[in-house]
């Protein structure tokens, strides 16, 4: 079929070059095909290596998580206010006691009077129990708990232990902590406080005094407390920081009430 015009071409020659350009034309398309698929895999994992970080979810998801977080705080804070306000209570506890007149009323270490009192998830309230994305935590199973924690924060600037100032004034703060997340929540909840992604490391402090805390662990769900002798020293709160130095140790602090 070399050499002949179109128009003279037989019946099959006319086929033969049909099917030769075809199989030609077919061969290009599947090659194009194959690098765009090439292509779109590289961009893939480079989209989602760049969203990661070291424990597990990536950046996208640890940012939904702590507004999550933060929505979930601002929800507990202002059911503590409100509940203040038309109880008149003393003291609002974390945890799901019933209403007492001759309540305790916690400020550091020990309980120094008695009051009127109610735990803000008890069945009366209408607050249910506190919830943080299981995804939050480094290790849901074995470290999960929100604290309030009773006493006199004081800022530690040089990471040396030690209290260099007051959070307020002497008298007993009221923190919410929350324990132990993943890295790319604690860096999330840093950009929104500080706008950086920065997490700031302290050692545990030293000195006299200590506090009180009432505590939710999400994996039990369940309520306990206990006092420590540890007094409250960190860099300056709203913080995720490394208690200890230790980076698998990722803490978030928030301030309920500076006195």
């Amino acid at each position: 079929c070399d050499n002949i015009s179109y128009e003279n071409l037989s019946y099959f020659c006319r086929i033969f070059v049909y099917n030769t350009n075809m199989k030609h034309q077919s061969g290009n398309a599947l090659f194009l095909i194959l690098i765009a698929v090439a292509l779109f895999a590289a961009l893939s994992y480079a989209v989602t290596s760049s969203g990661r970080g070291g424990n597990g979810i990536d950046k996208e998801q640890a940012s939904i998580i702590a507004s999550q977080i933060m929505q979930e705080i601002s929800r507990i804070e202002s059911s503590m206010t409100r509940l203040n306000i038309i109880g008149s209570y003393d003291q609002v506890h974390f945890d799901d006691g019933a209403e007492n007149t001759g309540g305790t009323i916690y400020e550091n270490q020990t309980a120094t009077s008695t009051g009127h009192t109610i735990g803000l998830f008890n069945d009366t309230t209408g607050v249910s129990d506190p919830f943080i994305p299981e995804a939050a935590f480094d290790d849901y199973d074995t470290v999960s708990d929100l604290n309030i924690q009773y006493g006199s924060v004081g800022i530690d600037s040089d990471n040396n232990g030690t209290k260099d100032a007051e959070y307020g004034s002497a008298d007993a703060d009221v923190v919410l902590r929350l324990r132990e997340l993943d890295q790319n929540v604690c860096e999330a909840l840093n950009k929104q406080f500080t706008d950086s992604t920065d997490i700031p490391v302290f050692q545990v402090p030293t000195g006299t005094g200590g506090s009180y805390s009432q505590r939710y662990t999400f994996f039990s769900n369940s309520f306990s407390s206990s006092n420590t002798t540890t007094i409250l020293v960190l860099p300056e709160p709203p913080i995720c920081a490394a208690y200890d130095n230790d980076l698998t140790k990722l803490q978030f602090f928030y301030p309920l009430a500076v006195n």
